[in-house]
């Protein structure tokens, strides 16, 4: 489980044994023409949540959502059909609060700009809807529909990961995310080959476009993951302590990370790492070694102490004789 100090672990963590209370098995149609010709219908095993998830598996849980409503689901009342599927207890509740809050009357004055997605409400003040008149036209588009869609998901988000004023006084999401990455320093006795290691930062990373982010957000931005040029920056951070030997190889070889891509860097490193498990296996071997003397010549140190202080002992007892 993640905790107060980030929302993720280096661990992946997985949902839990599928049961028959949180996952539902829905029917999916793909292509065809609206009168449902030549379309294909699928099964599809999506999680339900309830709202007390984890933030790693509510984003995966998104992951899964963006794919379907991207690539298979169409319309609004399908989309919003969905999320009744997927949402139970809390999150259910907050799912119907919302649809009943934004179409049951959504023309009233009183219920003009006060979305809690900032970026919904950003897109009002850049749209200048802030007559009565033009909030009414435009509660009837599709744009409006599509901003309660993103509303639902906001409250969503916010019962999972905190909600103003908590992320205002500190608890960003995304800043701590992309902060303990860069903390992160790569260990092969921890985190086997780069590779995987590589591929759970680049999985971390991939989250941050669904963290919560008030400052960021608050501009009208929309939260994103690291760019290339950043995960250049955060990879050349993580090859120290326990993973010098890499930096070094790439270092004899005049490859310098910051003028190739991420990709590139990751299989040039995995070029390099069976010398550099190696260097780190000889490192580790003379490591142990000097340990070893250190120990023995303590332990002669103490012996030789020991005698000096017995022959000084029976020096002053001759002496008073």
């Amino acid at each position: 489980m993640s905790n107060n100090i980030h929302p993720f672990n280096f661990e992946e963590e997985e949902w839990p044994k599928e049961n028959h209370s949180n996952v539902q098995e829905m029917e999916l149609t793909s292509g065809g023409d609206e009168s449902g010709s030549s379309s294909v219908i699928f099964h599809v095993k999506m999680r339900i949540i309830d709202g007390s998830e984890s933030p790693e598996l509510w984003c995966k849980f998104l992951e899964s959502l963006h794919c379907e409503f991207d690539n298979t689901i169409r319309g609004f009342d399908n989309k919003v059909s969905m999320l009744k599927h997927l949402t139970k207890d809390r999150a259910r509740r907050i799912v119907d609060e919302t649809l009943l809050e934004r179409l049951v009357d959504p023309t009233k004055e009183t219920k003009m700009n006060d979305s809690e997605c900032w970026l919904v409400q950003d897109k009002y003040y850049k749209n200048c809807i802030v007559y009565e008149e033009e909030w009414k036209s435009y509660t009837k588009t599709d744009e409006y529909k599509n901003d309660v869609l993103e509303e639902i998901i906001f409250k969503l988000r916010s019962c999972i990961f905190g909600s103003y004023p908590t992320i205002a006084v500190g608890c960003n999401a995304l800043e701590k995310n992309r902060n303990w990455l860069r903390s992160l320093r790569f260990d092969p006795a921890i985190h086997g080959s780069i590779r995987a290691f590589s591929n759970r930062c680049l999985q971390v990373n991939r989250y941050s476009r669904f963290c919560p982010s008030y400052h960021t957000e608050q501009r009208g931005e929309v939260p994103r993951p690291l760019n290339d040029e950043e995960l250049v920056e955060m990879l050349d951070g993580q090859l120290s302590d326990a993973a010098t030997e890499y930096r070094t190889l790439l270092s004899n070889c005049d490859w310098d990370l910051y003028q190739h891509t991420y990709d590139r860097n990751i299989s040039r490193l995995l070029d390099v790492e069976p010398s550099a498990l190696d260097k780190i296996e000889y490192r580790k071997g003379m490591e142990d070694i000097e340990r070893e003397l250190s120990f023995r010549n303590d332990v002669s140190n103490s012996n030789n102490s020991k005698k000096r202080q017995r022959s000084n002992s029976n020096k002053s007892k001759h002496q008073q004789r």
